[in-house]
């Protein structure tokens, strides 16, 4: 997980994302609350962005425990695919990912 952070970070070039740059948290809801209001990052695009990565990490690893599966072999397979489902994700209803 923490590889993929670090290569959103350098792709959408917000270093605020890498995890060593994260503050510990009492609840998911705190560290939502932290991510979303990073200094210099659009509200809405980190979100858009936290659901996303989100998302896509929760499927990996159901699809790795409940079907014996691997969807992306690697962190970096992992990354491809949420910047796929990043560019789709604007096209479609979440025009804040657009920029990225």
């Amino acid at each position: 997980m923490k590889r993929v952070w670090t290569l959103i970070a350098s792709w959408i070039t917000w270093p605020q994302l890498r995890q060593t740059r994260w503050q510990a948290t009492a609840s998911v809801g705190d560290w939502w609350h932290m991510m979303a209001t990073l200094d210099g990052i659009p509200k809405k695009a980190v979100q858009s962005l936290l659901l996303l990565v989100n998302l896509e990490v929760w499927k990996e690893r159901n699809a790795r425990t409940f079907v014996r599966k691997e969807l992306s072999a690697t962190a970096l397979g992992l990354f491809q695919k949420i910047k796929e489902e990043a560019h789709l994700w604007g096209l479609t209803w979440t025009k804040h990912l657009v920029a990225l």
